[in-house]
């Protein structure tokens, strides 16, 4: 990218140019507009002078994340304390800073480190004269219920390893998906409208599905490929008492549904696994058949409606209600299952 300066506010030198909504040499002003759209932090020139101090802007809005093209003239110093609502990646186009994110410090400079804030570490950077980044916006709760999603369990804090190696192929990856949606967002890109583009005032944009997409892809290269917090969890590397995801939708559906007749069927296709898969789940995390597990629930259903029933139900017309068809069977592991006939339950509590 070429060197930047106060006089080239207006031209086509960065990123998103038709984007632009901050442009100015005023350092409050800066901050204040720029804080609009990120987060309100202080921003302080160095070496005791505004000379040369200019700030340019260029932000499009997408579907739970934004790209940014952001460039400072002169040394700043940037103090956002903690960013509470959203994850930051800086890749560097031009110059050279220093991100101090939870106390450990990078040096971010282009082909070689990008940066990743997390929102709930305290950052604080010094941009060089002259830095220039492209900054991927993502919002912390899209990101951690993506997490919590592919985990099956709460998110407390997501913490990412604020360095991002440019030089190795993770990194590398990342840097050419962010060009690619840079370039996608141009109004000159060289795609027709219904090929993920649609008219817009200032030419054209994204569909909703295509922001979407790419905002996915994103979000999913940076789980799997940066260190973080929860990476042990999502890799494998840490065992996690909890029933995989199928194996819990499994087990849910059978306790809202228990009383089908095509129950079993229903399930599979509502877990997404086989019924093999769900089998060996249910063994080991409930440690009980999945027929043996829907059969408990039933015969809870029945027992609380034998304790509630009026003189004008039967025990079969009961059993039929909650799912059963084998009325000795049942009788049998009702038995079992709560040391007394339904018929016993069934006829006890009707002369109360």
């Amino acid at each position: 990218m070429p060197n930047i300066d106060a006089a080239r506010f207006s031209s086509e030198s960065m990123p998103l140019a038709h984007a632009r909504v901050v442009a100015t040499a005023d350092p409050d002003d800066a901050a204040e507009q720029v804080g609009k759209i990120f987060c309100p932090h202080s921003l302080t020139p160095q070496g005791g002078s505004t000379r040369g101090f200019f700030a340019v802007h260029n932000s499009v809005p997408l579907q739970g994340y934004s790209l940014n093209s952001v460039a400072y003239g002169g040394e700043v110093d940037i103090n956002p304390g903690r960013l509470e609502g959203f994850f930051l990646l800086q890749v560097p186009l031009h110059g050279s800073a220093e991100v101090d994110v939870g106390g450990k410090r990078v040096v971010s400079a282009p082909g070689r480190t990008a940066t990743l804030l997390s929102p709930t570490r305290p950052t604080r950077m010094r941009w060089r004269d002259g830095c220039a980044q492209l900054i991927l916006l993502l919002e912390r709760s899209m990101l951690e219920a993506r997490l919590s999603s592919l985990l099956c369990r709460d998110v407390d804090e997501l913490v990412f390893d604020p360095e991002v190696a440019l030089d190795g192929p993770a990194g590398c990856a990342i840097a050419q998906q962010l060009q690619q949606l840079c370039e996608m967002l141009e109004p000159g890109a060289k795609l027709e409208p219904g090929e993920g583009l649609e008219p817009a005032k200032n030419g054209v944009t994204l569909t909703t599905q295509t922001q979407v997409l790419m905002r996915e892809s994103l979000v999913a290269f940076l789980l799997a490929t940066q260190r973080h917090s929860y990476s042990a969890l999502l890799n494998g590397e840490q065992r996690v008492d909890i029933a995989p995801c199928a194996v819990k939708r499994a087990r849910d559906f059978l306790v809202a549904n228990y009383a089908k007749s095509e129950i079993l069927d229903e399930m599979v296709a509502h877990s997404g696994a086989s019924l093999r898969t769900l089998q060996v789940g249910f063994r080991k995390h409930y440690g009980k058949t999945i027929t043996g597990y829907l059969q408990d629930v039933r015969l809870e259903a029945l027992r609380e409606r034998l304790l509630t029933a009026s003189g004008h139900f039967g025990v079969s017309d009961l059993m039929l209600e909650v799912g059963f068809g084998h009325f000795s069977r049942t009788a049998g592991a009702y038995r079992a299952r709560f040391g007394e006939a339904p018929s016993t339950t069934l006829a006890r509590c009707s002369r109360l």
